[in-house]
């Protein structure tokens, strides 16, 4: 009975349509792990797990992480949580929120995306970005990281570092203060400043895809108070810690259709896609 349970609750992670609870017991019993590798199997990805970490490979790609992390990672973007119409037009994307590379590296498959700016502010998560950008040359050679956050202001903050779960550090909120990890410095810049040359280099049709633990407050209203988002035709981004509808209103304000999905209201938690009118 048990696993008629878990196999069912296993056929939802990619649409992270989980709760909190629910999600927290799968980690802690390590079935979000083992649901995460039979969604990958099913995706025609193979799972090899080693000594040191986890590989990932299949169309194309080929992925090391560290931690059982990288597989409920992979499970969503590989399932194709960043996927989008191009309209048969060629697209620049900018990924905030780099974290090992997933996202990055999928969306470099697209023969539709010419060029992929990265942005990851953890030193240990970007080395290891880098260490996987080197593992598929045939595709890396589009993505251009930065080992920085980008923000609505310059500076620096520190936080615990919890190498066991790179996809849940964040530069706004020190999740696992007082656990007894390390610490590590963030750098953070202007969301503004940087992405400002960005899109005046490549214009229009660019994707924005970003996953970064909360810093979506601060970017999101950085780039409208600059009009910069009318550079931008697609919008994907998962929101944390909060109500969504300030983001939503906003994104809406510059053009874009917007469709809320995969809303976690316990976890505070849930996807964002807008596409240009």
């Amino acid at each position: 009975m048990k696993n008629f349970f878990v196999n069912l609750l296993c056929s939802l992670i990619p649409s992270k349509k989980l709760s909190y609870s629910v999600r927290s017991r799968l980690e802690n019993s390590g079935d979000l792990a083992r649901c995460s590798k039979k969604t990958l199997h099913r995706l025609g990805y193979r799972v090899q797990k080693m000594a040191n970490g986890i590989t990932i490979t299949g169309h194309g790609l080929n992925i090391f992480g560290g931690a059982d992390n990288t597989l409920w990672t992979a499970a969503g973007v590989l399932s194709g949580e960043y996927d989008f119409d191009s309209h048969g037009k060629d697209f620049v994307a900018i990924d905030i929120g780099l974290n090992i590379g997933l996202a990055s590296l999928y969306l470099a498959r697209k023969d539709f995306i010419k060029k992929i700016y990265s942005f990851e502010p953890f030193k240990p998560i970007f080395d290891q970005a880098k260490n996987n950008l080197k593992l598929n040359p045939q595709i890396s050679n589009k993505i251009e990281i930065f080992n920085f956050g980008l923000s609505d202001h310059d500076g620096e903050i520190e936080v615990a570092f919890n190498p066991d779960l790179p996809g849940q550090m964040s530069t706004i909120i020190d999740r696992f203060a007082d656990k007894g990890y390390g610490k590590e410095t963030a750098t953070l810049k202007r969301a503004s400043k940087i992405l400002t040359p960005i899109f005046a280099r490549h214009g229009k049709n660019i994707m924005l895809k970003i996953d970064c633990e909360g810093g979506e407050r601060e970017i999101i209203p950085d780039l409208a108070k600059f009009e910069l988002l009318g550079h931008v035709s697609v919008i994907i981004m998962e929101w944390h810690n909060g109500i969504v509808q300030p983001l939503e209103d906003l994104v809406k304000k510059h053009g874009f259709n917007v469709r809320i999905y995969n809303e976690n209201k316990e976890a505070k938690t849930g996807m964002l896609y807008g596409e240009r009118q």
